[in-house]
């Protein structure tokens, strides 16, 4: 059965924050719902065996910390587990209460000062920016018909296809039961909170949210080309599971950390290195993982390292030439998304990741 019809059939159960769950030597991080102080309802892929005992840290959107809790499966379906806490500590049972009745007094009151911009959107397929604008507004409806907020015309999107919303403390995706599924930074979801430069995957296009000038870098900017016949008029597409499975991993490639290496002349033509090792070597000759083009250039001139999960920096194995990031001489930088780097006359662009600045 294809995975987006299992979706579809599934209760629909309010989202209301995430757990990291630790079973015996696995771990999980899951969406949670249906929270109370005596259990909760976890979105897992796999359901959890019933009986199974589970330790999770619970992090609940609102709340000022997250909170450890012991707890037993009590019950499976299709979608999730439901769980019951063990023996929770006053604290915890105090704080998600605390969580609970604030969450019933903002349903009561609806209070509109809550709301938020949702802010800037950039609609993206494959390379080319085909829509930037800010929205003011607390919610943006995304959809191939021409009334939603964010009309994209492809067979690929569903007529109304998702949401997003906003409030003070965070913006919140909701896939509309669409045909081919909303999926964030490549993970499918009913529901997500977003973060500034998630991207949202819809039908074939990606839409970037609150982006940096930086994850631009390298987009081109064109329009739509007119549709003899508007395709909104026509059925959504539902791409086939070898369609989809080849839509995602090009979706899922083009987000994974690489280097660009830009080539000379008047074509802006560039090479893709994947960085799917601890260490990536930048330097002349056939040991290099990246070939660095110069008569002073070492076989190893420097190399890329994998500081954990997708934080990459950069370190000079070799004084000259210099090792430059933006224009400033380093010996070792933390890399960020569209950092340029320079070694001689050679010129590489990252893509990816989410590391901070560091310098030496």
């Amino acid at each position: 059965m294809n995975r987006f019809r299992e979706r579809r059939d599934a209760p629909r159960v309010p989202f209301v924050g995430q757990a990291l769950v630790f079973e015996g030597n696995r771990r999980l991080t899951c969406e949670v719902a249906n929270l109370s102080t005596a259990g909760a309802y976890l979105l897992t892929a796999d359901p959890l065996p019933v009986g199974a005992f589970l330790r999770l840290n619970l992090r609940i959107f609102g709340a000022p910390a997250t909170i450890d809790l012991d707890a037993v499966v009590v019950r499976c379906d299709g979608s999730g587990s439901g769980v019951t806490f063990r023996s929770p500590c006053a604290a915890a049972v105090e704080a998600i209460a605390a969580w609970v009745a604030a969450q019933g007094r903002a349903r009561d009151s609806d209070d509109q000062s809550q709301r938020a911009p949702v802010g800037r959107l950039v609609l993206v397929l494959g390379r080319s920016i085909i829509e930037d604008r800010l929205f003011e507004g607390a919610m943006v409806s995304i959809g191939r018909d021409g009334d939603n907020d964010v009309a994209i015309d492809n067979r690929s999107v569903s007529r109304r296809h998702c949401e997003i919303r906003a409030t003070v403390e965070h913006a919140v995706v909701r896939d509309l039961e669409s045909a081919n599924g909303t999926l964030v930074n490549g993970r499918s979801v009913r529901t997500a909170v977003l973060r500034e430069g998630d991207d949202i995957a819809v039908g074939k296009f990606l839409l970037l949210f609150r982006p940096g000038e930086r994850q631009l870098a390298g987009l081109l900017h064109r329009q739509p080309a007119a549709a003899a016949d508007r395709e909104a008029d026509l059925d959504t597409t539902k791409l086939g599971d070898e369609e989809y499975q080849a839509a995602l991993r090009s979706l899922l490639e083009e987000r994974k950390p690489h280097l660009q290496l830009i080539r000379a002349g008047p074509t802006g033509s560039s090479d893709r290195f994947p960085l799917d090792h601890g260490e990536i070597v930048l330097g002349r000759g056939q040991d290099a993982d990246v070939p660095l083009e110069g008569r002073l250039i070492r076989a190893r001139q420097a190399r890329v390292v994998r500081e954990f999960e997708d934080v990459f920096s950069i370190e000079a194995l070799a004084q000259s030439p210099a090792l430059t990031v933006n224009g400033a001489r380093v010996s070792r930088q933390t890399l960020q998304d569209g950092d340029r780097i320079h070694i001689g006359a050679n010129e590489l662009v990252f893509r990816g990741g989410t590391g901070g600045a560091s310098g030496g």
